[in-house]
């Protein structure tokens, strides 16, 4: 996976030398970062797992934003409201995608929404509990 954001990298240093700062950020956040991250909402990865793609994709967001690339990690995945850039990290983003990909197919029902029941079902079995996941108050 790093060694495809590095190509990445590369790719965008050589063609972004002409355009402007506001089209290196439209090019990152429509082209490279739904590259990086999509496919990895089928995979199972831990934040170490990512650590060095995240690495690579810091540098690309913090090239794109006109940035020192050695800007604190904190300022830079920070929150807006407490002086954060805001981007996301992979592992949010990923994390996100896993949701939502859940709670569509459970809402519209259809065969991989029935799997998904079917294998949260054999999780409570396994587990012992009584009553359903999502039918406990939080």
């Amino acid at each position: 996976m790093a060694m495809y954001a590095l190509k990445l990298n590369h790719v965008i240093r050589r063609q972004s030398n002409g355009v402007l700062a506001y089209g290196r950020w439209v090019a990152y956040n429509s082209c490279v970062r739904p590259a990086v991250a999509h496919p990895l909402a089928g995979q199972q990865c831990t934040v170490d797992d990512l650590k060095q793609t995240q690495s690579v994709m810091d540098q690309l967001a913090c090239h794109a934003l006109g940035l020192n690339e050695h800007l604190p990690r904190a300022l830079l995945h920070g929150p807006m409201a407490l002086g954060g850039v805001g981007i996301p990290t992979l592992w949010a983003e990923t994390l996100a995608e896993k949701l939502a990909y859940f709670v569509h197919h459970m809402r519209i029902g259809d065969d991989v929404g029935t799997q998904l029941k079917v294998s949260t079902v054999i999780v409570q079995l396994e587990v012992g509990t009584g009553t359903p996941f999502f039918s406990t108050a939080l």
